[in-house]
């Protein structure tokens, strides 16, 4: 994201991809190496994709984890897989809140940021939105060990940023985004339909890059790093790495 104004009034940010700077001077004086792998998470793979298209010959690579391609059409996709989970279970509830947002009824929500947030708690009943729901207790445990956390509100943080971002992140479109020069790999969890990793997976069929690759997190929805964290690890140290170098070495 961008500030429009000076640190410290951030009132209004901006995903305005016209005005990122180039990150190759400031990585070769802060690492002393001449390309970073470039990796962004939910709403930060849209910065991140936007910058691996701007500037594929500053990174190694790009790692969109859980990547955001239409949050529009998202949000349809999971509706037709919530209308499915609700049958299913005979919940009347959840296929009459669904039936208000499909229709877009303002009296229940408007439309953008505040229906997707109606739409991720019925998610979150059916493991759409969290799979591996142990972990948010492991995440609850890592937070209160750390002190610079201990008062820190991200409910309040979150919804300062998401709507200042809002109107950016929903007019967000990448489907017809056909080619990027670089290794492009996306982690991706199998149960994600808070941003359906199915439209991710979709898209990158279509996409032309020197080497393309979909990593499957069996047991993550949307937040994969926190639900499988031992196998991201790995799976950023022995796949993107390695994979991302040899590639790199058979185009020079």
């Amino acid at each position: 994201m961008l500030y429009e104004k000076p640190a410290g009034h951030p009132d209004k940010l901006s995903t305005d991809r016209g005005r990122w700077p180039r990150a190759y001077p400031n990585t070769q004086k802060k690492f002393s190496q001449s390309k970073i792998y470039l990796a962004g998470f939910s709403w930060g793979s849209v910065v991140g994709l936007q910058l691996a298209q701007q500037y594929p010959e500053d990174y190694e690579a790009y790692v969109g984890i859980a990547q955001v391609i239409n949050l529009k059409k998202g949000m349809k996709i999971g509706q037709l897989w919530l209308a499915q989970q609700a049958h299913a279970h005979q919940d009347s509830l959840s296929l009459a809140t669904l039936k208000r947002i499909r229709s877009n009824d303002s009296t229940f929500c408007k439309p953008g940021l505040d229906c997707f947030m109606k739409q991720q708690e019925i998610l979150s009943q059916y493991r759409g939105a969290v799979y591996n729901e142990a972990s948010e207790k492991e995440v609850e445990k890592a937070l209160a060990a750390a002190q610079d956390y201990q008062t820190y509100d991200w409910e309040s943080a979150f919804v300062f940023s998401a709507q200042r971002l809002e109107k950016d992140m929903f007019a967000t479109d990448f489907s017809n985004l056909k080619q990027l020069d670089l290794p492009v790999y996306l982690l991706l969890g199998r149960h994600d339909w808070n941003v359906p990793s199915v439209l991710a997976e979709d898209w990158l069929k279509r996409l032309q890059a020197p080497h393309k690759e979909v990593i499957w997190f069996d047991n993550s929805a949307h937040n994969l790093l926190e639900e499988e964290p031992k196998k991201f690890n790995k799976v950023m140290l022995e796949d993107v790495l390695h994979s991302a170098r040899d590639t790199s070495n058979l185009q020079s």
